[in-house]
């Protein structure tokens, strides 16, 4: 299924995550089990990578990662990702990869904050012992756990379901860019470790990528190579950034 979602080519990729992915699981279900060099190892490698990243900050980097997260700042965004797929499928077409994206989206997000988290409990960086080598921005710190990251699921679950339907490189290249830009940002802000992001990622490739299989397989969808208006969600997501950097000088120097 992975294979049929990407380039054939780079299939090692998301099998190289899931391989490491079920390495963190293991750990994680097997931290409570005594102090394990292994799962030491893995904390440290983590919180090493999120204190470099996070202690790279300066004023435009904490506005534009800060803004850069919020989710109504992404309206625009994902109107034009509608817009774009209202032009590539049918009307029929589009009310079945609109429960789609919805399924997606409720499982990811739930499977994450309402099945896994509760399991570990694996507290973010911002309320480890970390915390107090961090630096936040307008005191955000997110909440208590944040093993798998939603954000990485949710952003991942919808990206794999769109490259499943709509086969195009620029668009694989263009939704590779926004949920790595997004990864980013949580470990720029401090409230979640790569092990968080790769464990989440892993999973949304595998809701997206599964219920990308059942909505070709059980309704009249069919993946297309063939896109039109392709710059039409990139043109969304420029202007996004766009409007966060001038956001910030307005801020700063308005």
């Amino acid at each position: 299924m992975i294979a049929r979602v990407l380039n054939p080519k780079w299939t090692c990729i998301p099998i190289f995550l899931a391989f490491l992915s079920l390495i963190l699981v293991v750990a994680g279900l097997s931290d409570g089990l005594g102090n394990n060099s292994f799962i030491s190892r893995i904390d440290f490698i983590d919180g090493q990578i999120v204190r470099s990243i996070n202690g790279a900050n300066t004023p435009f980097w904490d506005s534009f990662m800060y803004q850069f997260t919020q989710k109504w700042l992404w309206v625009p965004f994902y109107i034009s990702i509608v817009a774009f797929l209202t032009m590539n499928f049918t009307l029929k077409q589009m009310f079945f990869i609109s429960i789609s994206i919805v399924l997606v989206i409720l499982l990811a997000d739930q499977f994450c904050a309402g099945v896994l988290r509760p399991m570990f409990a694996r507290f973010r960086p911002s309320h480890s012992h970390l915390a107090d080598a961090l630096h936040f921005v307008n005191g955000y710190r997110g909440g208590n756990y944040g093993f798998p990251s939603c954000h990485a699921a949710n952003s991942v679950a919808l990206a794999t379901f769109l490259c499943y339907i709509c086969r195009n490189h620029r668009v694989t290249l263009l939704l590779t860019v926004w949920f790595a830009l997004m990864g980013l940002t949580r470990m720029y802000l401090g409230v979640h470790y790569p092990s968080d992001l790769i464990v989440g990622s892993v999973i949304g490739i595998i809701i997206g990528g599964g219920i990308g299989f059942m909505c070709c397989r059980f309704s009249n969808v069919s993946p297309v190579t063939q896109t039109r208006l392709t710059w039409l969600p990139w043109t969304g997501l420029v202007l996004t950034c766009l409007w966060i950097i001038g956001r910030y000088l307005t801020d700063t120097f308005g």
